[in-house]
This record gives C-alpha cells, structure tokens and sequence, in this order.
C-alpha cells in the first residue's frame, strides 16, 4: 500500500507520497507519470546518490525524469530509508547498517505496479549506483 499525495501545481503528472519498504518503514518517493502513456514504454528506476551527492545532482535527476515521462516513459525516483523525506532508520546512531538494495527492490515493485509489462530500466546516480 502506498500514500500518494498532492504534487505541486508546476508538476503535472506527477504523484509524490510514501510507500512502506520490507522492514515497514516508509519511503518517499516522487512518480513522473507520461503525459501521454505508452503501454510498451520503458520505465525507469532512479536510484539516486547519497549524502551531499544527493543534493548536487537532484536538479539534474529531476530534469531527466520530467524529460523522459514527456516522451511516454514512467519514472520513478525515491529516497531510501534514512536519506531525505524517507523514515530514519531505527538505531541509526548504534551502527545499523542500511539495506539500500532491498529499498530499490521495493520502490521497483512500486514501480511496476504503474507499468507491468514496460521494460524496466535503472538510472544509478554516483552511490547510487553501487
């Protein structure tokens, strides 16, 4: 189950909101959804970078992501637990190690409830990429 809420007037065709992840924390995520969709389209996982990395290169992912849904495709990008508007991670200070692959396991299976049969592609952005 995810919570979708409202977007900003300026991002049309997209839904920001939460969705739990496998150990039941929630994580925020933004769907850039096409304009004009193509049920044969790809779709894409953003799996963007960590800490300040992050920061210096949202611009840039969110520019590609409103590029790509203008051409038909579904993107999706998220904050894993414990980075931007997504839970903390429980213990964080007593040494809890994240498990970020199993957060981009879930948001793909988020993902690919918008698109079933699309070709799923991912975008891994510095750390991200790991």
């Amino acid at each position: 189950m995810h919570f979708p809420v409202s977007s900003p007037p300026s991002s049309a065709g997209e839904v920001r909101g939460h969705f739990p992840n496998r150990r039941g924390l929630q994580l925020s995520y933004v769907l850039h959804r096409p304009t004009s969709p193509d049920a044969s389209a790809a779709v894409w996982l953003f799996c963007s970078a960590l800490l300040e990395e992050k920061t210096f290169s949202h611009r840039a992912g969110v520019t590609l992501a409103r590029r790509l849904a203008a051409l038909g495709q579904t993107v999706l990008r998220f904050d894993y637990a414990g980075s931007g508007d997504s839970e903390d991670l429980p213990g964080a200070g007593g040494g809890a190690t994240p498990c970020w692959i199993d957060d981009a396991v879930d948001a793909t299976a988020l993902l690919l409830t918008h698109a079933p049969a699309a070709q799923l592609n991912l975008l891994g952005i510095r750390s991200g990429a790991l």
